[in-house]
């Protein structure tokens, strides 16, 4: 499973933070890329069910993504 997240009008430099059940995620075996624009989810499983969002923030302040279920 991948969430992408696409920003437009938003000034370098960019940080991504991407949350499960307003967690924040670690790389791990299973979670990659959750400082980046796309997370994926290798081999997921029925424990990685949840609310996925993403935090985007640069000097400017921070916005957050819509939440979206993973089942």
């Amino acid at each position: 499973a991948a969430f992408t997240v696409i920003l437009s009008g938003g000034a370098a430099p960019l940080s991504y933070q991407w949350q499960r059940n307003n967690v924040n995620l670690s790389n791990n075996a299973r979670f990659s890329g959750v400082n980046t624009p796309t997370l994926s989810i290798n081999s997921a499983q029925k424990v990685d069910a949840g609310q996925y969002r993403c935090i985007v923030s640069n000097p400017a302040g921070s916005a957050t993504t819509e939440s979206k279920q993973l089942r």
